[in-house]
C-alpha cells in the first residue's frame, strides 16, 4: 500500500505520514482535474489551475489544512486497526463494553486475532437511589 514506509514505530508517524502522501496526491489529482475540466470547456491549462482552491493562495493553504485535518483520523483508525485488528476495532467500536478481568461470574471469553483469549467482565453502570447518592 502507499505510505507503507513505517511498520514499527509509534502510530502517530504513519499517520501523518500517510496524510501527508496522501495529501500531495489529492492535491495532484485535483490540479489534473482543474485542467482537465478547463480544456473541456475551451480555457487554457494555466487558466484552469489558477481558480484551484479559491484562487489565492490563503483559501488554497486553507483547503489543503482541512483536506490534512480529514485525512489524520481516517489514517489514525487505519494504523490502529493494523494493530489491533480490524475486527477487534469493530467490536470495540460496535460492542458493549467490557472491563478486563481475570475470573469473574459474568466472564466471558473472547477471540483475538493473534489467537489469544481474554477474560472480560462486562461493566454495570452504577445505580442511584431516589436522592441520586450512589449505591453498590
Amino acid at each position: 500500500m502507499f505510505g507503507e514506509r513505517f511498520s514499527k514505530p509509534p502510530l502517530v508517524l504513519p499517520t501523518v505520514y500517510r496524510s501527508v502522501a496522501f495529501l500531495v496526491l489529492l492535491i495532484f489529482l485535483n490540479v489534473i482535474e482543474e485542467a482537465v475540466v478547463g480544456v473541456i470547456h475551451g480555457r487554457t491549462i494555466v487558466d484552469s489551475i489558477s481558480d484551484i482552491g479559491g484562487g489565492t493562495w490563503n483559501q488554497i493553504i486553507a483547503t489543503s489544512l482541512i483536506l490534512f485535518l480529514v485525512l489524520i483520523p481516517f489514517f489514525a483508525f487505519r494504523a490502529l486497526g493494523d494493530v489491533v485488528g480490524q475486527k477487534i476495532l469493530l467490536r470495540l467500536f460496535f460492542e458493549p463494553r467490557y472491563r478486563l478481568g481475570s475470573a469473574c461470574r459474568r466472564s466471558r471469553k473472547l477471540p483475538t486475532e493473534s489467537g489469544w483469549v481474554v477474560h472480560v467482565e462486562r461493566v454495570s453502570p452504577p445505580r442511584s437511589n431516589s436522592i441520586g447518592r450512589k449505591t453498590t
